[in-house]
C-alpha cells in the first residue's frame, strides 16, 4: 500500500490536462485579450508576485477515496516572478499513530498566462514527481494546465479544472528590517545615528579620532 500511495500523492499535483495544441502558420490559437482585460491581467498577475507558503491542499477523485483514516501533512512553497510558476511539495500520508503510509516530492516550473477573470493556464517547462520507487520521472515540458486564481484577504487559492485546490499564504520576511543577508544584525539608524566616517571620545580627556 506504501509503495502505491507516495506515486499517487504525485500524480494528483502534476497529472493533468494534455500539452495546449501549438500554434500553426503563425497563428496563436487563442483570441487577444481586450485593453480592459490587459489592465485587469497585469492588477492580477502584481498580486501574485513574491513567495507563498502552502497552508491548504484538498485532493479529489481517486485520491481523495483511497486515503481514508490517514491524513496528508504537507510542506510546499510556491514563486511566482512574472509569468513564472515555481512549485514545491513535500507530502507525507500519517495515521492516527503516526505511521508513514507513504512520501512524496513534487517539484516543478511552469509558465503561465492569466485572462481577465482570474483563470490560469500553465504550461510545464521542466518538473519532476516521485516514481514508486523513489526516483524521479520527469513531466515532458509543455504539459499544460488549468486554474482558478482566486484571493481572499492575503491567501491565494490555486483551484484546477479537476476541482483539485491549493491555498498558500504570503511569506513575509520579518527580519529583513534588522538583519542583512548573512544574518548579522543590522545597526537602527534612530539609535546609532548615521555613519560619518568620524570616531569621538571625550571620556578620556576629549581626544578625538578622525
Amino acid at each position: 500500500m506504501r509503495s502505491f500511495l507516495a506515486p499517487l500523492l504525485a500524480s494528483t499535483l502534476l497529472t493533468g490536462l494534455s500539452p495546449r495544441p501549438v500554434a500553426q502558420d503563425g497563428q496563436d490559437p487563442k483570441p487577444p485579450l481586450s485593453k480592459t482585460d490587459r489592465a485587469a491581467v497585469k492588477k492580477l498577475q502584481k498580486k501574485m508576485q513574491g513567495a507563498w507558503r502552502l497552508i491548504g491542499m484538498q485532493l479529489v477523485g481517486e485520491e481523495a477515496r483511497v486515503t481514508p483514516g490517514l491524513d496528508l501533512e504537507h510542506i510546499g512553497y510556491a514563486m511566482v516572478h512574472e509569468g513564472f510558476l515555481s512549485l514545491e511539495f513535500h507530502m507525507q500520508l500519517v495515521d492516527k499513530d503516526g505511521t508513514d503510509f507513504g512520501q512524496s516530492i513534487v517539484s516543478g516550473l511552469h509558465r503561465f498566462e492569466l485572462d481577465g477573470i482570474g483563470n490560469m493556464e500553465t504550461t510545464s517547462v521542466i518538473a519532476t514527481r516521485t516514481r514508486r520507487d523513489g526516483s524521479l520521472e520527469f513531466v515532458a515540458p509543455g504539459a499544460a494546465r488549468k486554474y482558478r486564481v482566486e484571493f481572499e484577504s492575503e491567501t491565494m487559492t490555486l483551484t484546477r479544472d479537476d476541482g483539485h485546490r491549493l491555498e498558500f499564504e504570503p511569506m513575509h520576511d520579518e527580519r529583513r528590517p534588522h538583519f542583512d543577508i548573512f544574518g548579522r544584525r543590522l545597526k537602527e539608524e534612530d539609535e546609532e545615528g548615521p555613519a560619518t566616517g568620524k570616531e569621538t571620545d571625550d571620556s578620556d580627556g576629549g581626544r578625538k579620532k578622525d
